[in-house]
């Protein structure tokens, strides 16, 4: 790809992501409540995050973990398919994806939200602090 028409990408993505952060769902607030600040394990996690050529809900590098929240419309058989390929996408980069559906989310506490998220993270062999 030429350097030009990474940029332009890159430009394109970040400005998607900060689009993004101040669309949050109600859903997406809430765990990033949970996870903001070294909330969940001392980890850091980034929020509307670029990883060409997507923008992820959340990404944490030390557990090289992808968080997503799907709402309603990932219901539907097409949108399931183009998650199925994203997450493979992800996932060829060393990366684990995590899904967590809107009502997961709405009916967890954030201490329940952060310990399932580093129970997926640490059985998947990611270290562990």
């Amino acid at each position: 790809m030429k350097k030009s028409c990474r940029r332009n990408l890159d430009r394109h993505l970040r400005q998607r992501s900060r689009t993004l952060r101040t669309e949050a769902t109600v859903a997406e607030k809430i765990l990033w409540e949970a996870l903001r600040k070294d909330a969940c394990g001392g980890y850091r996690f980034l929020r509307q995050h670029p990883i060409p050529p997507y923008v992820v809900d959340f990404y944490c590098a030390a557990l090289k973990l992808v968080i997503e929240v799907d709402g309603s419309i990932h219901a539907i058989p097409e949108v399931q398919a183009n998650d199925q390929f994203r997450q493979q996408t992800l996932e060829e980069r060393n990366l684990q994806v995590l899904r967590f559906t809107n009502e997961d989310v709405l009916s967890a506490s954030p201490q329940e939200l952060r310990r399932r998220i580093l129970a997926a993270a640490t059985s998947q062999g990611t270290p562990s602090s």
